[in-house]
This record gives structure tokens, C-alpha cells and sequence, in this order.
């Protein structure tokens, strides 16, 4: 039996609320609300980027660092920037051809296996290229001269350098650094050259490149301690060529050994 509460005739609509619109001051509300926040998060996230960069950076200096002292402690001397060089006669120095003229320290530490990733690289050292590996690229410093030098994306480029100054005694040993935590002994490299876009092989007297993070460049000291320097703290070669104690020794620090 049908009651009256249970019945509802098909010409009678139930009505449904209206679905409300927003109104043009809601949507520019919104708007700008999402802005403010972009504002906001894009420079953190760019921040974070530039940290996690930061941060990879100094531990490769890290790594190369630990690769001196394994390749120090196997030879019972340091890699020097470029080469043991050669005798007044003209004839090697060392039958090492770890140690040659014109082997660079990342030549050493490559043909040595003194670093993991290079461990298993031939034999050839002709073969011991640093842009073969990953270890001696400081991405960001690298993508800072992207475009100018035409480096294509992906590209392995040595961007690291050795104190020159600091390591030119012949077959230099740990033992000679008066004051290691004072002596600069790889950073952020010399600008590329303009002839070919390469880094230098060695750093001379104010060369570290402060482009590569935001206006200071990482380095890691003879004692194995990692700093960020702007140009205004890195001592140049003038002030170790005029070395006077108590005014300028810590530039003499910063680049000699003794």
C-alpha cells in the first residue's frame, strides 16, 4: 500500500544546489597565492641544488686527496702538478713513468690506481687521460663555461688543479710542508684556456677559479681539510716572491711548502 510519504509523482523534479563558480577576485586570489609560493620555493630549490653541487665538489677533493696519500705511501714521494721533469743533460729523470715529465698528477694517480674508479685503466700511458673520468670533473665549474667553450652536455672535463709552487720540489714528500694546514694543494682549476677550452694542467700563484661556486672556489689543504675561498682570501704568488714574517706569511703558506 503506497503512502503519501512514499510516493512522489514523475512531474515533481528533485532539485539539486547549483554548483557555485568561482568568482574572478577567488581566482586571482589564487593566483597570486600560488605565485607568492613559487617566489618562495623556486630560489630554495635552486639553493639546494647549488648545496648538493657544493657538497659533491668537496668530497671529490676528497677522494683525490685520500688517492696523494695512497699513491705517497706506495711511491715514498708526492705526484708533483706536472712531471718529476728532467736531468741537466736532458735525459729523464726517472725510468717511473709515473713520475715523468710531462705525466701530471692526475696522470700518476690514474696510471697508479691509487683511485677507485681508475682502478683497471691500461697500462698505456698514453691512455691516461683524466676526462675519462668522472673523479676529476667538478660539474658545475665545467657547466659555467658550457657555452663559451662549446662543451657538450655529458662531457668529462678535468676542471681540478695542483699547487705548482707547492709541489716543485723535485720528488716532494709530506714531510716538507712546514705548515700543512696553510698549503693549498688541489682546487677548483685556473680559468680554461681560450686557445682550446682546457683547464690548466697546474695552478699557479692566484689561479683557483672562485666561478665555480658562487663566488669562491673549493680546495683541500696539504693536511687533508676541505675550505671555500673567495679570490679575496686566496694569497697570490707576489706575496710569496716577497715573503715578510708576521705581514704576508700566510700567503707564503699558501702556495710553498716550506
Amino acid at each position: 500500500m503506497f503512502t503519501a510519504t512514499s510516493f512522489v509523482p514523475a512531474s515533481v523534479g528533485v532539485r539539486c544546489p547549483k554548483a557555485r563558480a568561482f568568482t574572478l577576485v577567488e581566482l586571482l586570489t589564487v593566483i597570486a597565492i600560488i605565485g607568492v609560493l613559487a617566489a618562495i620555493l623556486i630560489p630554495t630549490v635552486g639553493k639546494i641544488r647549488s648545496n648538493a653541487a657544493n657538497t659533491t665538489c668537496l668530497n671529490k677533493l676528497r677522494v683525490l686527496y685520500q688517492g696523494v696519500m695512497i699513491f705517497t705511501a706506495d711511491k715514498g714521494v708526492m705526484p708533483r702538478a706536472d712531471g718529476e721533469g728532467k736531468n741537466p743533460d736532458g735525459t729523464a729523470y726517472t725510468n717511473d713513468p709515473l713520475r715523468q715529465a710531462g705525466r701530471t698528477w692526475r696522470a700518476a694517480l690514474i696510471g697508479s690506481g691509487a683511485l677507485a674508479e681508475t682502478r683497471g685503466a691500461s697500462a698505456n700511458p698514453n691512455d691516461w687521460a683524466s676526462e675519462n673520468f668522472e673523479i676529476f670533473t667538478c660539474r658545475p665549474h665545467m657547466e659555467f663555461y658550457q657555452d663559451q667553450f662549446g662543451y657538450a652536455a655529458g662531457r668529462r672535463v678535468s676542471t681540478y688543479t695542483m699547487n705548482n709552487i707547492g709541489t716543485s720540489a723535485r720528488s716532494p714528500k709530506l714531510v716538507f710542508f712546514t705548515r700543512p694546514d696553510r698549503t693549498m694543494l688541489i682546487s677548483d682549476g685556473a680559468l680554461p684556456d681560450e686557445k682550446d677550452g682546457k683547464f690548466n694542467a697546474a695552478t699557479q700563484g692566484g689561479a683557483p677559479d672562485v666561478n665555480a661556486h658562487d663566488g669562491h672556489a673549493n680546495m683541500v689543504f696539504a693536511d687533508g681539510h676541505v675550505e671555500g675561498r673567495t679570490v679575496a682570501q686566496i694569497p697570490v704568488e707576489a706575496e710569496v716572491r716577497t715573503l715578510k714574517p708576521g705581514v704576508n706569511d700566510a700567503g707564503y703558506f699558501f702556495w710553498r711548502m716550506r
